[in-house]
């Protein structure tokens, strides 16, 4: 008698993996228990398939238990798996997928990062000068498979800097500012983005901050250094340095008012100055960096440094009053308006321009002819742009001339003739001045419009009779030894 025929499957299912699960691993081994119904013909072979690139895939078959698979997957790509097993046992009975399906993500690739990040008041590589203290956020990484977990955040003066610190949100705060409000500082920052499985993107900079606050530094050079100019039109040498962003650009003035438009940074521009034969010439010029300071005012001839005055050379000035401290006392000048002559204002001072009288000369009884034009008189020789001291009232049927009384300052050298001594020195703009101080070198503050009661100067002259041998009106009192006051001579142009 023989025995029943075996027409019932097997069963058995995948015990190595848990459905929805993640790997960066692509060596798998995968295990499984199978069995058949009592009384049958028993398990004969389990075979392993991975579904992979569109289709199933058998990978594996193993006749003996413990049954499993040892697959090498790193050839394919990065994606879903699902693993499944077919179970025969010795009739021919096949059990498909007993188990059910367990669905494995293979993922070896980090998350793909943003490209930049953004900022609030400033931009990647630009200088700036208005934030210190940024904030920053960026874009999302993207990861398709496992998902992103967070972000490794660098941020510092290293341009290739890392990082351990991990965050999830997008976004960043720099905990102090980069710089002083005069400093200047370049700082990145960086992320990395990590996906569940611990897959970390390269590092990349997703910002680059730039902070300038300090304004460039620099000098010009009229004409190589020469004293005397043939031509109106002469090169100008520019020096400027930046410790921060760098020196972008320049631009030129006759008179530190009325500027050319910004030019690029370059070693010389022909410049045209203003004035005529005779005249001393002077250019102003102001850089500018990258991140917008704009520099002191830079003036050629340099004007003269002092702890508490700025000292502007040839100044023709009305409403003149003293200005103190314990190394100067310095009396402005009194000036005067003389027919054809236009005023420049300021809101401290009225200069005057036009034609000032050379007393002394009596009209030749030739005529001459100047060019420019000047006024005539019957009485005198008019010379233009004459600064002097001394001056006295003198009248003609069609002039009423009046000189101005002046200042000679320290170092300053003196032109003098029968009827006239002028100054060629400098004259003080009182917009610094000491605090007083028992110091050698006192802080500049503002100072009183009057001399202390111990300290005098001589009045200006205003009047009177012509004296054929004035003398100076005021005087500065230098502290002997406290300062050095040096004197540059204009460029004259011939």
């Amino acid at each position: 008698h023989s025995p029943p025929a075996d027409t019932e499957k097997p069963t058995g299912s995948i015990t190595s993996h848990t459905d929805g699960s993640s790997t960066n691993n692509p060596g798998f081994t995968i295990t499984a228990d199978a069995s058949d119904n009592a009384g049958g013909s028993g398990v004969g072979k389990v075979e392993f398939y991975v579904h992979y690139d569109g289709g199933f895939n058998l990978v594996c078959t193993d006749t003996d238990a413990p049954y499993a698979c040892d697959w090498d997957g790193s050839s394919i790509k990065d994606q879903q798996l699902i693993f499944t097993i077919h179970v025969f046992d010795n009739a021919g009975n096949r059990a498909v997928d007993p188990g059910g399906y367990r669905h494995v993500t293979l993922d070896r690739t980090p998350p793909t990062l943003p490209g930049t990040a953004t900022s609030e008041g400033s931009e990647s590589g630009v200088w700036q000068n208005r934030v210190r203290q940024p904030t920053f956020t960026w874009e999302a990484a993207e990861d398709s498979l496992s998902g992103v977990q967070g972000y490794l955040v660098y941020w510092g003066t290293n341009p290739a800097g890392t990082s351990s610190t991990l965050q999830t949100g997008t976004s960043f705060d720099a905990p102090a500012p980069v710089a002083s409000e005069n400093g200047d500082a370049t700082f990145y920052l960086r992320i990395a983005a990590r996906d569940t499985l611990g897959n970390t993107s390269a590092w990349r900079t997703v910002y680059t901050f730039h902070y300038d606050g300090s304004a460039p530094t620099g000098r010009s050079q009229m004409n190589h250094g020469w004293g005397i100019a043939h031509s109106v039109a002469m090169p100008i040498g520019l020096f400027a340095g930046d410790r921060g962003s760098g020196v972008r650009e320049v631009r030129l003035s006759s008179d530190g008012t009325t500027w050319n438009d910004w030019l690029p940074i370059q070693a010389n521009i022909w410049w045209q100055v203003t004035g005529q034969h005779g005249d001393s010439a002077t250019v102003a010029v102001q850089y500018r960096d990258q991140a917008g300071n704009a520099s002191p005012i830079y003036y050629h001839p340099d004007f003269p440094a002092s702890q508490h005055y700025r000292l502007q050379s040839h100044v023709n000035a009305i409403d003149g009053g003293v200005r103190q401290s314990q190394r100067y006392q310095v009396q402005d000048t009194l000036g005067q308006r003389i027919a054809g002559g236009e005023y420049a204002r300021s809101t401290r001072y009225q200069l005057a321009g036009g034609y000032w009288p050379r007393i002394g000369t009596s009209v030749p009884p030739f005529k001459l002819d100047f060019y420019p034009p000047r006024p005539s008189s019957e009485r005198y020789v008019l010379s233009a742009n004459v600064v002097a001291i001394g001056g006295t009232a003198g009248s003609s049927e069609r002039y009423a001339l009046n000189a101005t009384s002046g200042q000679v300052l320290a170092s300053g050298d003196c032109a003098q003739s029968e009827a006239y001594q002028a100054s060629l020195g400098y004259w003080s703009m009182s917009d610094l001045a000491p605090t007083p101080t028992s110091t050698p070198t006192p802080t500049a503050t503002r100072e009183p419009d009057e001399p202390p009661a111990d300290q005098t100067v001589t009045p200006t002259a205003t009047g009177g009779p012509p004296d054929p041998s004035p003398t100076p009106t005021a005087t500065v009192s230098v502290d002997p030894g406290t300062e050095e006051h040096q004197v540059y001579l204009p460029l004259i142009m011939r």
